[in-house]
């Protein structure tokens, strides 16, 4: 965990102070997140983790030579546990459906997206191109307390003629094999929200939706969802702020709040604190939250944060004996405790 901090320090240091050819990439956004105004130093790619309570996302994002825009996801679900239910048994898939250009204005198809603008303030939003009238934002996020990966698309008319662009309604569904996972098979949605075949006129906007679901059945709000998101990072934003003569300093120690915070997952047994990179969920790597991040959350002032934290020492409390038999090197799996064979058999005699 410390190094999970110190490392999400150096990445917004990095990103903010990192030249190449022409100039500096990203910049402050009055003290609220970073953004990149797109120049000439390219192509350049990059890319973030960002989690809620039942799922966390790495998104791979980039522009190329020709300022046209990419990225990819990679959705990790750990409640939506595999066989066998080991660390790395979290549900993960990577989703590649780049739904821009699916779309048609003019009867005519998308072909690439020339980027404007990258920013990153707790969620990633781009500002795209898509013809010399027609412009989109597209902003991507996690739900804070549902498994559903979000993102909001709002095109809009530039230009001084109507146009009319074709939303496809795409539905993906994939179903796991049902003896891969602890619970059976398990269900993920990919589907667009508010297709249509619309008429833009000019100074109008128009906003759909992508929401990609891991066995969740029910309708998803996504503005309401990207709100939540809002409000969650807002408020890691305004405690424990950092304040010293270098603002680039103050900002990474802001994203290190936000990382730190928002990788809590809760299992069946209770919140559990856990560095995520698509391979450490729904469990406990002792000294990491132990010596590390457990104090931070005192300081911090974020109650679910506490709550992990005395559920991490609840966990670990169960292995203390009076023979002072080593404790297990991690909780993973929600409950479990990890080890080879002869160390979990010593520690159960």
């Amino acid at each position: 965990m410390r190094k999970l901090v110190f490392f999400t320090c150096l990445f917004v240091i990095h990103l903010i102070t990192h030249t190449e050819g022409k100039g500096t990439k990203w910049n402050l956004i009055n003290n609220d997140g970073i953004e990149w105004k797109i120049g000439n130093n390219l192509p350049h790619a990059d890319h973030i983790e960002m989690s809620g309570k039942f799922m966390s996302s790495v998104i791979r994002y980039g522009v190329r030579k020709d300022k046209s825009f990419h990225f990819s996801r990679n959705l990790v679900w750990p409640m939506l546990r595999t066989i066998p239910n080991d660390t790395h048994a979290s549900l993960t898939r990577a989703f590649n459906i780049d739904v821009v250009k699916c779309l048609n204005i003019d009867e005519e198809n998308v072909k690439k997206e020339i980027v404007k603008r990258v920013s990153l303030d707790g969620k990633l939003t781009v500002s795209c191109q898509l013809t010399k009238e027609i412009h989109i934002v597209h902003t991507h996020s996690p739900s804070v307390d549902l498994p559903v990966f979000c993102e909001k698309y709002v095109l809009t008319n530039k230009g001084d003629k109507n146009r009319t662009i074709e939303i496809p309604q795409i539905h993906k569904t994939i179903n796991t094999k049902k003896e891969d996972g602890v619970e059976g098979s398990y269900q993920l949605d990919f589907e667009t929200v508010g297709a249509a075949t619309i008429n833009l006129k000019p100074g109008e906007s128009y906003p759909f939706y992508v929401t990609i679901r891991g066995n969740y059945f029910k309708s998803v709000d996504v503005e309401q969802e990207l709100n939540k998101r809002t409000v969650f990072v807002n408020q890691l934003w305004n405690k424990l702020v950092l304040n010293t003569p270098d603002k680039v300093l103050n900002c990474a120690f802001a994203f290190a709040k936000i990382r730190a915070s928002e990788s809590i997952y809760q299992t069946k047994d209770g919140p559990m604190h856990s560095p995520g990179g698509l391979h450490y969920y729904a469990a406990i790597w002792a000294n990491d939250q132990a010596e590390y991040i457990n104090p931070f959350f005192s300081y911090l002032g974020y109650s679910y944060g506490a709550e992990s934290a005395i559920n991490s020492y609840r966990h670990f409390a169960r292995f203390m004996n009076d023979e002072y038999k080593f404790l297990p090197s991690s909780i993973i799996a929600e409950e479990l405790m990890s080890g080879t064979a002869k160390e979990i058999e010593e520690m159960q005699q």
